[in-house]
């Protein structure tokens, strides 16, 4: 009997250990000046390859192992600054993410491109205007 008891600890004890408590993150994300929700916002555990998107509503729940507690949630869009939050703050709190645009100044742009002269020569062809006699509303018509 103790070596049947013994047994079936040992069997389930490894399962008992590697059991983690998950915590529930949950949150709204919205762009911050018109607060219109952020639909596939990514939301994620900043040392994890662990997230979540949100939904159509800007929508997430994320649950998060205890052990991460101390972590920064991270929400990043394309064209919006990432956001980062701590866990600890976010945990059994209804969150609402304000995005900010992220301005991007590029520098000049330059595009070159080569032509063969003969098939220029070759593909001229006329283009005809044609103005309606209303003035307020000019339209062209173009005709080969």
């Amino acid at each position: 009997m103790k070596a049947l008891l013994f047994s079936i600890i040992l069997f389930c004890l490894p399962g008992m250990i590697s059991a983690q408590i998950f915590l529930p993150v949950n949150g709204t994300v919205k762009e911050s000046v018109t607060g219109m929700p952020l639909p596939d916002c990514n939301v994620y555990i900043s040392s994890r390859r662990c997230g979540t998107v949100t939904d159509s509503l800007g929508r997430f729940t994320l649950n998060i192992p205890i052990d991460r507690y101390d972590e920064d949630l991270v929400m990043s869009y394309v064209g919006f600054e990432t956001q980062r939050i701590k866990i600890s703050k976010a945990i059994y709190e209804e969150n609402e993410i304000k995005m900010t645009s992220a301005i991007i100044c590029l520098s000049e742009v330059v595009i070159t491109g080569e032509a063969d002269r003969l098939a220029l020569n070759q593909s001229d062809q006329p283009v005809e205007a044609e103005v309606n006699e209303n003035i307020n509303n000019v339209q062209v018509y173009l005709s080969q």
